[in-house]
């Protein structure tokens, strides 16, 4: 008999989104950060910096709700 865990996802859903939430953290980590940084324009008056980070902690926030009303169903 195989022993059940947490963690690998249980469904299709959970793998997606784990892998979803998963890409866009490490969009954020060095050395992709470090990649995006160097470039130069300005978006809406700020750095690309800014806008970079604010993009990618939007969509984690996004995935993370997705996850919570689709795949985590009482």
């Amino acid at each position: 008999m195989q022993e059940k865990t947490h963690l690998f996802p249980r469904t299709l859903k959970g793998l997606v989104m784990l892998i979803w939430i998963l890409i866009c953290f490490i969009m954020v980590e060095w050395p992709i950060l470090s990649w995006a940084n160097r470039i130069e324009p300005f978006i809406g008056g700020f750095p690309f910096i800014y806008f970079w980070l604010t993009f990618w902690y939007v969509l984690i926030a996004i995935g993370a709700i997705v996850t919570a009303l689709f795949v985590w169903k009482p």
